[in-house]
């Protein structure tokens, strides 16, 4: 499994399992805009779920939009630290490249409420906050271009 991030040593990290998805349409990426940076839909694994039960609540929750279709992208690890929190994570994240469904209301169970909307493929790569998820994306350029 692909590894982003720096491990460092003697430090004690919380694993979190997490489902993300990558929509692709006309060259746009459907991202999450945070303070912070750019994210893809998706988060952690609850207790009793599948990955894939995961992602469509998620998406869900943070976009209202059903996934009605899904293909996995990868698996990768990404170690991060929230300074505020003085948390270590390591992240693994599955990815999917996604198909949407209609549009709802987000429920915003988890408290994010990020604005989402297809932003232009060019200009995301530097927006990322996790260098997993450009990762991710470039996998999912790939699938949908070996695809034609």
């Amino acid at each position: 499994m692909i590894e982003f991030g720096l491990k460092k040593e003697g430090i004690e990290y919380v694993e979190r399992v997490g489902a993300f998805g990558v929509a692709i349409k006309n060259n746009l990426v459907f991202i999450e805009k945070a303070h912070k940076g750019y994210f893809l839909p998706g988060g952690g694994v609850e207790n009793g779920e599948t990955i894939e039960e995961a992602l469509e609540r998620e998406f869900l929750e943070e976009t209202g939009y059903a996934v009605i279709s899904y293909i996995k992208l990868g698996k990768a690890t990404e170690y991060v630290t929230i300074p505020k929190k003085n948390r270590h994570m390591k992240k693994i994240n599955h990815f999917y490249l996604v198909e949407l469904g209609s549009k709802k209301k987000p429920t915003y169970s988890d408290r994010h409420r990020y604005p989402v909307e297809w932003v232009p493929m060019y200009s995301i790569q530097e927006k990322m906050y996790l260098k997993s998820q450009w990762w991710a994306i470039q996998l999912a350029v790939q699938n949908t271009t070996s695809e034609v």
